[in-house]
């Protein structure tokens, strides 16, 4: 393939890849607010205790890194090193944690902030100093993007387009920028894990050499002191050390296998010994695995039924899933990516039906040798090591909330190389391009959600406002005045999210956060739904404000999915604490689908009796209540005021008793009826 110089001039495409990379990871670090990624600032603040420190943190000594603190140290010190240009003061900056954060995955752009963050603290004191090791986690990302490159080349030299796709695949992979554009651990552990899956392919394609298994073992131990999955490379190195003895095997091949053990695990327990012994000591358990269940809230009660839900999200987590965890970009992202898989995987798949019909001609005596011996088998055991992280993580998973993609991140390398050589088995020669460039449009969008997100709110002056605003011109205390409102979701269905623009003003600055509540209420006044937020969506409370202008605030709480349908829902807005709340606007939530009813009578052209139920039947004596249930169904839009009655007695006669009066009152009357209303 020769489509575009891929094939003739590699190093060409490998540079604007990694070029390409870099500017999206800078920018994706630039636009995401400071410690808007999952556990950032305990990440941070785990540098920040070694750079200042000179020593190593703990759960109890600095509580402010919680468990990131039992991590195991590698990232940690090369950061504290990375920062020395700067001098860091003793005392720990002061955080605002926004208390209303929405830990979940709801369709919502409101309160996904952890954090409340004042102008220009990004580029001020501590906060230079984060993006500097965000820069820092941006260059291991690209050293990782290298690997998977010379990978590639290693196991296809003739067809550099494979290599340089799985390189893509993963340089555009949203999540993969969002985390090295982040104070993380986890860029460190993928960089050294694929170094270790790129060192045994060389070992498998070429020979083993005593500094070749202790360069193995060096990696190795580097990969424990950056994260403990560093003990899975030491197993699956043991295990391919077996399979090539076995493969190249000779009359001395226990000693040789010992041998080559020895030179890998002395350098690992040489350099990362120390460290399991700490943990044993300080924690008793060689991992300190437990320090993270405990903070967690200790071993949780997990179920496969929770696992199958939770699926979904570390599946959107593994592509994209910003904030923590709080922000995902538009469906189309997940299309692509979904897409991607699943062509990929059709290659594979017939590929791997090929090789199992050529196993057919494998000789019958020494047929695993021969099966050892096969281009293909290093595939194997490098989707091995793709089951060992699933299953570590798995169990993890089991004793606590663990549901993220990015912890699947070190076994990118089988994952990359699998989806590229799937995409290339269907000789499309454009297939590469474009999968590359649907990548590169899913990462590129990625940076637009975060931008968008997180953006400042629109600030305007009363000769602004816009004509279909509700003047509200209110007084709700803390010096704040609602100016107007604006609904921007008319109708819905229970469950939906209701969204409400409001126009706030401040005569004076508050001298704390006031928090915006927002209820709605159903039928017969009952509340359906609830939000608590600080002004700006949760990014910008009123104590930034400056007096005079007008700050555009939109609000959102999501319906109950129980609630009692159709009916008119009231949207109250106020100031938590600071005097009543007043009505903003009405929105009408209808059901989702209507029942299959047997109707009891024709009411004009647009309405059907469905049901007429005594609820009391019997009155026992004169001026006792008694209650009829019915049930309309709307035919066609109503659009006029109508009253419904009901009489007791002969029908001939006069009635002995009669109500009168507009069905459902003001909660949903027949003026707001529409076709399928029930």
């Amino acid at each position: 393939m020769s489509t575009f110089g891929i094939k003739t001039r590699p190093l060409r495409w490998l540079g604007v890849i990694l070029g390409l990379y870099l500017l999206l990871a800078i920018g994706y670090g630039v636009v995401n607010p400071l410690f808007e990624a999952p556990d950032e600032h305990h990440h941070y603040f785990a540098v920040r205790y070694v750079a200042v420190n000179g020593r190593l943190p703990t759960p109890t000594a600095d509580p402010i890194a919680r468990q990131e603190a039992a991590q195991p140290p590698l990232y940690y010190i090369l950061s504290a090193l990375w920062t020395t240009p700067f001098d860091l003061p003793a005392d720990l900056p002061d955080l605002w944690f926004n208390t209303h954060i929405q830990f979940t995955d709801q369709a919502t752009t409101q309160n996904i902030n952890a954090f409340i963050h004042p102008d220009g603290e990004s580029w001020q004191g501590e906060g230079l100093v984060v993006h500097w090791v965000r820069l820092f986690s941006t260059l291991v990302g690209a050293g990782t993007l290298l690997l998977i490159y010379a990978s590639g080349r290693l196991l296809w030299p003739h067809h550099p387009p494979i290599a340089l796709l799985a390189m893509a695949l993963v340089a555009f992979l949203p999540q993969f920028i969002f985390i090295h554009s982040s104070v993380s651990n986890d860029g460190l552990i993928t960089l050294l894990s694929t170094a270790v899956l790129w060192q045994l392919i060389r070992l498998w394609q070429t020979k083993i050499t005593a500094w070749r298994l202790v360069g193995l073992g060096i990696t190795i131990g580097l990969a424990i002191l950056s994260k403990m999955t560093g003990l899975l490379l030491l197993a699956l190195a043991i295990g391919v050390i077996l399979l090539l003895i076995m493969r190249d095997g000779s009359g001395s091949g226990v000693g040789r296998l010992a041998k080559a053990w020895m030179l890998t695990v002395l350098p690992v327990l040489a350099i990362a010994g120390w460290l399991l012994w700490r943990n044993w000591t300080l924690y008793g358990d060689v991992t300190a695995a437990n320090q993270f269940v405990e903070l967690a809230g200790g071993v949780r009660d997990y179920s496969f039924s929770q696992l199958r839900h939770d699926m979904t999200r570390v599946w959107q987590s593994l592509f994209a899933f910003f904030g923590w965890m709080t922000l995902r970009p538009a469906a189309w992202v997940y299309d692509v990516w979904l897409a991607l898989v699943l062509l990929a995987s059709g290659g594979v798949l017939w590929r791997v039906l090929t090789i199992l019909r050529g196993l057919k001609l494998l000789p019958r005596r020494g047929w695993w040798r021969s099966l050892l011996q096969e281009r293909w088998f290093p595939a194997v055991w490098l989707a091995g090591w793709l089951g060992l992280v699933v299953a570590a993580w798995l169990r993890f998973m089991w004793q606590t909330p663990a549901d993220q993609g990015r912890l699947w991140f070190p076994a990118l390398l089988p994952l990359a190389l699998g989806m590229a050589y799937g995409l290339m088995c269907y000789r499309w020669r454009m297939l590469p391009v474009l999968a590359s460039l649907l990548a590169l449009a899913t990462a590129v969008a990625g940076f637009f959600t975060i931008a968008h997100a997180y953006a400042s709110p629109n600030i305007i002056t009363l000769t602004d406002l816009p004509s279909t605003v509700t003047r509200l011109d209110a007084d709700m205390g803390e010096g704040l005045m609602l100016i107007a409102a604006e609904i921007d979701t008319p109708t819905a269905v229970a469950g939906d999210w209701v969204w409400v623009t409001l126009y706030w003003q401040a005569n004076e600055i508050p001298p704390a956060a006031p928090i915006v509540e927002m209820i709605a209420l159903g039928r017969d006044y009952a509340q359906v739904g609830q939000s608590k937020t600080y002004h700006g969506g949760g990014q910008y409370p009123a104590n930034l404000w400056s007096s005079g202008n007008i700050v555009i605030d939109r609000v959102g709480l999501q319906l109950a999915p129980d609630m009692v349908v159709p009916t008119k829902t009231r949207l109250r807005v106020g100031l938590a604490g600071h005097g009543e709340r007043i009505d903003v606007g009405d929105v009408i939530v209808r059901g989702m689908d209507t029942p299959e009813i047997s109707p009891l009578a024709q009411v004009g052209d647009h309405i059907i009796l469905v049901q007429a139920e005594g609820v009391t039947a019997v009155a026992h004596q004169p001026g006792q209540a008694t209650t009829v249930n019915l049930g309309w169904q709307v035919a066609a839009d109503i659009n006029q005021d109508l009253t419904a009655f009901v009489h007791i007695g002969d029908p001939t006669q006069i009635p002995v008793a009669q109500l009168d009066r507009p069905p459902l009152t003001i909660d949903y009357p027949p003026m707001l009826w529409q076709a399928g209303d029930m």
